[in-house]
């Protein structure tokens, strides 16, 4: 049922970096993000349609960077807390149920990339470790349990080969992997298993007159695997995304 209402709130961030050379920067940030929430205009809702007040998340982030002519990379550690809502009471007959706030999730981590050029060979390589875990909810049996949705470890892997043969023409292919998901924010034992996915394909950029012409042509999920991708929890609802089956696609840009 329809809602309507209206929020203002301006946040700060602040960014600070040190240049230790001529390829290698380190830097720190903070900055507050805005998220809303309005309680859904059911009678079983003591505050239906009312609005909450504004919602404020936190981010802390501390990173090194390095560019040279073979290699690239980055690492950050991070410290974010955003606040979490949740629908209190039995929620079962009209006005049994309050939206209100419900402590915080707080998500630390180290994310890192590297990319390596060798020759016709460019490597590229990214993973992420998540430490994530509710704070302050209003169910003890809850505290230091992980968010629903969130994976622990993610990992990205691509290369790509230059085919010297044939000037423009590179072969590439790729590997994302994620570990499991918890589905349901009052049972932490539910979840859904690790997936991966490998996607393979290939571009060629050729010079036509004054244009460049770029051909791509791929397969997404060569193996056509399935599998539970997300698991997102709104509106008291658990919903399945599923991984997309083996997908073809091709291509072609122009560039005057």
């Amino acid at each position: 049922r329809a809602t309507d209402y209206r929020q203002n709130l301006t946040t700060p961030w602040l960014a600070v970096t040190q240049q230790l050379g001529p390829q290698t920067m380190v830097y720190a940030s903070w900055g507050q993000g805005l998220e809303s929430a309005v309680a859904p205009n059911r009678p079983r809702f003591t505050n239906a349609g009312q609005a909450l007040p504004a919602l404020k998340s936190r981010q802390i982030e501390l990173g090194v960077k390095r560019t040279d002519e073979h290699l690239e990379g980055a690492l950050a550690l991070f410290d974010i807390e955003r606040p979490r809502v949740a629908s209190l009471g039995p929620c079962n007959v009209d006005d049994s149920c309050t939206l209100a706030l419900d402590g915080n999730a707080r998500h630390r981590g180290i994310d890192g990339q590297v990319a390596l050029r060798l020759a016709d060979w460019t490597l590229q390589l990214g993973a992420m470790w998540l430490n994530a875990e509710r704070r302050g909810t209003s169910n003890p049996a809850l505290e230091g349990t992980r968010p629903e949705n969130v994976p622990a470890r993610t990992l990205r892997a691509n290369v790509a080969y230059r085919i010297g043969a044939v000037p423009g023409l590179e072969l590439q292919g790729g590997l994302t992997a994620e570990s499991n998901r918890v589905v349901l924010p009052y049972d932490e034992s539910v979840r859904i298993p690790d997936w991966s996915r490998v996607d393979v394909g290939a571009r060629w950029t050729q010079r036509v007159g004054s244009t460049s012409l770029t051909w791509r042509v791929g397969v997404d999920n060569l193996a056509d695997r399935r599998a539970w991708a997300e698991s997102p929890y709104q509106f008291d609802h658990a919903y399945l995304y599923p991984m997309a089956p083996r997908t073809w696609r091709a291509s072609i840009d122009a560039a005057f």
